[in-house]
């Protein structure tokens, strides 16, 4: 299998934030279609947050979360994700060695959970 959009038009990024509209330049600002309103919301934001709390506790990055995460499933065959700046295609080359697994069972050090449902996300 190979995902789709694995980086949830660009809200696995880390480049946006509960709250605030686009970023601009982002694919959420600027490709026609988009549908910004359907991947910004508090649900979506709870999942990216979780996230970022998983890579903090880890010393990894949102990107190694997203793209390592998918490439440590066993049906997962590669991870295609389009990159807009050098710093992504860095970061992209550098996830799947990242160590990530089982992301449905964590729990962070402060509570945070992700569970099956929010991983689905994923």
């Amino acid at each position: 299998m190979i995902p789709y959009s694995p980086l949830a038009n660009g809200l696995l990024t880390g480049k946006h934030r509960r709250g605030r509209p686009p970023v601009p330049g982002s694919r959420l600002a600027s490709v026609p279609g988009a549908n910004a309103s359907r991947w910004l919301t508090d649900a979506n934001f709870d999942i990216v947050e979780a996230l970022e709390a998983y890579a903090q506790e880890r010393g990894i990055s949102l990107l190694d979360v997203a793209i390592g995460g998918l490439a440590a499933q066993p049906q997962v065959v590669s991870v295609i994700a389009g990159a807009t700046s050098p710093e992504q295609v860095r970061g992209k080359r550098s996830a799947p060695a990242c160590g990530v697994q089982a992301l449905p069972t964590w729990r962070s050090s402060t509570g945070s959970r992700l569970v099956d449902e929010q991983a689905r996300f994923l």
